[in-house]
């Protein structure tokens, strides 16, 4: 019993470090907020922009593409359990994102600056020059993040 207690206490321990070390590697973007959407503004100094969405509530949800044209956000989709992260690599100034949670027989609008947190690490690297707009990660814990970062040739 007591083997599974240090286990846990370890395990405990290990989870705070992770947390601990995204929300200090990790700056809040502005963001301003158009009905229940978050509208999320680039660096101007930069053409390529790193977002790390965190899902803080308790549910499920789905992170998609917002804005005026909602049939233009095909493939933007993601899923984001609780206490996960999804990261969007982007080469654009301005990008709108819509939350939503599907039960049986409905779809649910949830005001996304209530439910996800949205950062970006300040020392980001790029190892190689990323072209488009699309999903590095999604749905991972932070730790699960980094490590497929790492792969792909980017650190922070």
């Amino acid at each position: 019993m007591r083997k599974i207690s240090r286990i846990l206490f370890i395990v405990c321990i290990f989870m705070y470090g992770c947390r601990a070390f995204a929300t200090e590697n990790c700056t809040p973007l502005h963001f301003t907020v158009e009905n229940n959407d978050m509208v999320l503004e680039g660096n101007p100094k930069t053409a390529t922009q790193v977002f790390f969405f965190h899902n803080k509530s308790e549910k499920s949800l789905f992170l998609d593409r917002g804005g005026d044209n909602p049939g233009a956000s095909a493939g933007w989709s993601t899923y984001l359990r609780p206490d996960n992260w999804s990261v969007l690599l982007l080469n654009k100034k301005t990008f709108t994102v819509h939350c939503t949670r599907i039960e049986p027989g409905n779809v649910i609008t949830l005001s996304c600056k209530d439910m996800i947190e949205v950062c970006t690490p300040p020392t980001l690297t790029l190892n190689k020059k990323f072209k488009g707009n699309f999903w590095l990660v999604e749905d991972k814990s932070f730790e699960n993040v980094a490590k497929i970062l790492e792969r792909k040739g980017i650190g922070f």
